[in-house]
C-alpha cells in the first residue's frame, strides 16, 4: 500500500480558553484530561478523533475539578502510589515490631506523611471519573462517582488503611498498645497495592500471565515480611497487657532469648527464620509453640503460606502449560512475524507499522475468525454481524430511517480492513468498485490537484461517487490519518442491498452531489489561484 506524508492545511481545533489562572489552568487541564499518551485511553477509545471528543465533552461539561480516568495525571498518580503503597507496607511492620529497638522518630514522621498522601488519595478518588464498560463511556459526574465509591468495599478498606495513627505519637517517647493496633490495619494497604500493581502490569507486560506470577511473587515478600514482624510484635504486645510468667514465648525460650539491647539486623533475622519455616511447612523454627499466641501465629502463618504457595504454583503450572490459549498463540504469530522481518532485512519503519497493524487487528489474542464463523449458521453469523457491528450502524448518517432489514443486508456484504497512518485508502482519477464506511479513525480528503477538502471521522462514508455510475473515476483521494478501521462495500453488493430502497439511494445521490460540487469548487480555486 502506497503511503502519503500528511501536511494538514486545514485550521486546527479551537484553543482552550484561559480564564483568571492562565497557564495554570491550562497546565491542569491538560493533565486531567483524556490523553491520547494514556494506554488505557487508546485501548477503549480506540481513535484519536474518539479521544478529541471525549476531551471536548469534558471541557463542555464544565467540570474543572473532575479528572479523566485515563489522564496523564492518573498514570503519574498511580506510579507515584504504588511506590508510597510499597515503602509503606515495608515500613510500617518494622516500626509496629521493634519500636523499642529503633526508637527513631523519623519512622513515625515518615508514617504520618504516608497516611496523609493515602487520605488525599481518597479524596482524588472522589475526584476521578470512571469508565462504564457496557455502554463505552466514561462518567464525569462527582455525584454518581461519589455514590459508586462509597458504594463499593474499596473506599472502606481505604479509610481504615488510612487512619492517621502516628499523629498520637508525635511528641511522645513512647508508643501505646493501641496505636501498635491501629497501625496492624495498614495490611489492608496491601489490596491498594495489588490493584496498581496488576493495572501496572497489564499496561506494561506483554504477557499477562507472566505479569501476575511475578506480583504474587511480590505479594509473598510482602506478607512474609510481615510475618516475619509480627512473630515478634504481637508476643510483645500480649506481655505489655498482662501479668506473670512470660517464659513460654519463643522469643524468651533458652537459646533463642531476644531482648531489646539485641541490634535489629540479629532480631530480625532469627524472626525471618522462623516465620520462613512456618510459612513454607518445613520446619517449627527450632523451637515448639507453646502458648497460645505462638499457636496460632504458627497455624495461621501455614495456612496463608499455604495458599499463597498454591496460587504461585498454578500460575506457574498455566503458563506452562498455556501452550494454546489465545494470548500465546498470538505470542508465537508475533515470534514467527519477527524471525520472517529479521530473515527478510525489513527497514525499522516497516517492521513498526507490521506489528503495529497485528497489535491492532488481534489485541494480544490471536484467532482465526473465519473457521469459527465456518462452523456457525447462516442465521447466526448475520446476528454476529449485526452486533459487531452496531456501532457502525449507530454512527452512519446513511442509516438514519433506513429499514433494519436493508442495513442488515448491507452489514452483511461488508469486508473488513486495516489501514495504518498514511496509507492510501483510495486514490483519484482511478476506476473504483467499491465504497468505504469509516467505523473509527481519522481520514483526510484531498483533490487531485493535492489540495486538501476535510477531514472524515468515525461514522464517515465515501466514494460512494464511483458506484452510482459506471465506470466513473475517483474524484479525491482518500488516506488514513490514524489507524482506520473501514468497512468495504463491493459494487456487486451494493446495486444488490441499494436498489431495493430508492429513499436511500435518493439519500446517497444527495451526497454524492453535494460532494461532487465542493470538489470541483475547490479545484477551480487552485486553478485561479495558480494561473
Amino acid at each position: 500500500m502506497s503511503n502519503y506524508k500528511h501536511n494538514c492545511s486545514l485550521s486546527g481545533p479551537p484553543k482552550i480558553n484561559q480564564s483568571y489562572f492562565g497557564e495554570t489552568e491550562t497546565l491542569w487541564m491538560k493533565l486531567t484530561r483524556v490523553s491520547p499518551h494514556n494506554y488505557h485511553s487508546k485501548s477503549y477509545f480506540r481513535t484519536n478523533a474518539a479521544i478529541e471528543l471525549e476531551r471536548q465533552r469534558h471541557l463542555a461539561s464544565n467540570l474543572p475539578c473532575v479528572i479523566h480516568p485515563f489522564s496523564i495525571f492518573r498514570i503519574v498518580w498511580k506510579c507515584w502510589m504504588l511506590f508510597v503503597l510499597f515503602f509503606g507496607l515495608i515500613l510500617i511492620p518494622l516500626d509496629i515490631a521493634f519500636y523499642p529497638v529503633v526508637n527513631a522518630p523519623g519512622f513515625t514522621f515518615v508514617e504520618v506523611i504516608i497516611d496523609l498522601i493515602c487520605i488525599i488519595d481518597i479524596v482524588i478518588t472522589f475526584f476521578t471519573g470512571y469508565p462504564d464498560v457496557p455502554t463505552k463511556t466514561v462518567i464525569l459526574e462527582p455525584i454518581m462517582i461519589a455514590k459508586r465509591y462509597i458504594r463499593s468495599s474499596h473506599f472502606y478498606v481505604n479509610v481504615l488503611s488510612s487512619l492517621p495513627a502516628g499523629l498520637i505519637c508525635i511528641g511522645h517517647h513512647s508508643k501505646h498498645v493501641v496505636v501498635d493496633c491501629m497501625y496492624l490495619l495498614k495490611i489492608f494497604r496491601l489490596y491498594d497495592f495489588c490493584t496498581f500493581m496488576y493495572r501496572t502490569i497489564s499496561i506494561y507486560q506483554k504477557n499477562v500471565l507472566c505479569g501476575l506470577i511475578v506480583l504474587v511473587a511480590i505479594v509473598i515478600g510482602i506478607v512474609l515480611h510481615w510475618i516475619t514482624c509480627m512473630l515478634y510484635a504481637l508476643p510483645r504486645m500480649i506481655k505489655i497487657l498482662s501479668v506473670g510468667d512470660h517464659s513460654d514465648y519463643w522469643m524468651d525460650m533458652e537459646g533463642s532469648k531476644l531482648t531489646d539491647t539485641d541490634s535489629l539486623v540479629a532480631i530480625y533475622i532469627q524472626c525471618f527464620f522462623r516465620a520462613s519455616c512456618f510459612f513454607f511447612n518445613v520446619d517449627h523454627g527450632g523451637k515448639l509453640p507453646k502458648t497460645y499466641i505462638d499457636l496460632v501465629l504458627s497455624i495461621s502463618t501455614s495456612i496463608i503460606g499455604y495458599v499463597l504457595m498454591a496460587i504461585l504454583l498454578i500460575l506457574i503450572l498455566q503458563y506452562v502449560c498455556s501452550g494454546g490459549s489465545a494470548e500465546s498463540k498470538y505470542q508465537e504469530i508475533v515470534s514467527q512475524v519477527q524471525e520472517y522481518m529479521r530473515y527478510k532485512q525489513l527497514p525499522c519503519d516497516i517492521q513498526n507499522r507490521i506489528m503495529t497493524c497485528y497489535e491492532y487487528r488481534f489485541r494480544k489474542k490471536y484467532f482465526r475468525e473465519e473457521v469459527i464463523k465456518a462452523t456457525m449458521s447462516d442465521r447466526l453469523r448475520r446476528e454476529i454481524n449485526v452486533y459487531n457491528y452496531r456501532r457502525l450502524i449507530d454512527t452512519v448518517s446513511l442509516f438514519k430511517g433506513v429499514p433494519d432489514q436493508v442495513v442488515v443486508d448491507i452489514v452483511n456484504c461488508l469486508r473488513h480492513d486495516i489501514f495504518l497512518p498514511n496509507d492510501i485508502i483510495m486514490k483519484a482519477n482511478t476506476i473504483g468498485d467499491c465504497m468505504y464506511f469509516l467505523s473509527s479513525g481519522t481520514v483526510c480528503v484531498i483533490t487531485p490537484t493535492g489540495r486538501e477538502v476535510c477531514h472524515l471521522y468515525d461514522g464517515a462514508f465515501f466514494g460512494e461517487i464511483a458506484l452510482l455510475q459506471k465506470d466513473q473515476k475517483r474524484i479525491a483521494t482518500v488516506y488514513a490519518l490514524e489507524i482506520c478501521e473501514v468497512y468495504r462495500l463491493e459494487r456487486k453488493y451494493f446495486q444488490h442491498c441499494f436498489a431495493s430502497n430508492m429513499e436511500l439511494c435518493r439519500k446517497l445521490q444527495r451526497v454524492a452531489d453535494e460532494r461532487r460540487e465542493q470538489t470541483a469548487l475547490i479545484e477551480d480555486l487552485q486553478n485561479q489561484y495558480l494561473t
